[in-house]
């Protein structure tokens, strides 16, 4: 740790590279032996900010990679997302950016790149899906599955792969400790896939990885897992419609629930071949004894934790702030209320 270095930048600005370039140079870091490692990301629309996603999973990271590039440093490592692969058309933000962006690095001349395409991520110890609340104040994903009814959007059939966040960050730091080189290399088929057709070639430093958990689940199995572990006994999914929870969020979002993840679930849902993620190289990076953990072992092995802690209800007085302070969600959020007691009493909805 004392060769790393500390420095502020703002992604939301700072996107020439000359600016990347003097402020990384006089930090000393440059040579073979410097590594950059990208963990910046925004997922969702920031107030005040119009081009955030852009600006943070695009622009800076392009421009500081290229003066990484000028600086002679031995690797750039990107962490990316499963979305890329899962949204098709270019059309969410977030994964568009992300998408460009590790185009771009892949294509780097003389950089040697490793990226880690990252599926959903979750932490056993604080119980929480996605972003880390700053406060408690803020909603999170899991949270759904508090709800007296919770609601699952389409047929919740849209698979996902979360990983325990402790699985991914050791994998990233061994890709900071390692030669690329010396790493084995996840195969992609250039006939098949999408990524690997539009690079045409990969260079011999060039590594990819599907960073994902080790078990495909639908959002359903997923809440549901995770009320059980947040001591909810009472789960009960209700499916609805994906138009009134959009125009919810196409409002403000709600914590880390925003449309940009919507749409993704849309997306795959809607796929006649949704794309999964091959974790089988990302698993064995650090030797065969150190697996991936699946969601029902890891809250086995934390549970004396969770059970210490305060049992976590539904953020509702927050939720009544939230609205209060965009009162243009009120009008879709009661039409998002009222499909999901129809939706219950009835079991009569509209999927789309």
């Amino acid at each position: 740790m004392a060769t790393v270095r500390a420095t502020r930048v703002d992604y939301y600005r700072q996107h020439d590279v000359d600016t990347w370039t003097d402020q990384l140079g006089s930090l000393g870091v440059e040579g073979e032996d410097a590594v950059f490692v990208n963990l910046a990301a925004v997922a969702g629309p920031v107030a005040g900010i119009q081009d955030a996603m852009m600006d943070v999973n695009y622009r800076a990271p392009l421009a500081a990679a290229r003066a990484a590039e000028a600086l002679g440093f031995g690797h750039w490592i990107q962490s990316s997302t499963q979305a890329t692969n899962a949204e098709r058309f270019g059309q969410v933000p977030y994964s568009r950016a992300k998408a460009m962006a590790d185009y771009a690095l892949a294509r780097a001349k003389t950089l040697p790149v490793s990226i880690a395409c990252l599926g959903l991520l979750y932490s056993k110890d604080d119980g929480l899906i996605g972003q880390q609340r700053k406060n408690e104040s803020l909603v999170n994903l899991i949270d759904l599955a508090l709800l007296p009814l919770t609601p699952i959007m389409g047929d919740g059939s849209a698979p996902l792969q979360p990983q325990e966040v402790v699985d991914a960050s050791i994998r990233i730091a061994y890709l900071a400790l390692t030669e690329p080189r010396d790493r084995p290399r996840q195969f992609r088929d250039p006939k098949t896939d999408r990524f690997a057709k539009s690079i045409c070639a990969f260079s011999d430093s060039f590594r990819y990885y599907d960073a994902v958990g080790p078990e495909t689940m639908s959002i359903l199995d997923m809440l549901e897992k995770f009320a059980r572990a947040q001591g909810n006994a009472n789960f009960r999914p209700v499916h609805i419609g994906y138009r009134n929870m959009e125009r919810v969020l196409n409002v403000k979002s709600l914590g880390n629930l925003n449309r940009q993840f919507v749409s993704l679930l849309r997306s795959e849902q809607d796929a006649k071949n949704p794309i999964i993620g091959d974790p089988t190289v990302w698993e064995s990076l650090m030797g065969p004894h150190l697996k991936l953990v699946r969601i029902d072992d890891a809250f086995a092995a934390n549970i004396s934790k969770l059970e210490r802690r305060k049992a976590r209800t539904f953020p509702y007085w927050s939720t009544i702030q939230w609205a209060l302070r965009n009162p243009k969600v009120i009008r879709p959020g009661l039409d998002l209320s009222r499909e999901i007691l129809t939706s219950y009493f009835t079991g009569v909805c509209n999927l789309n």
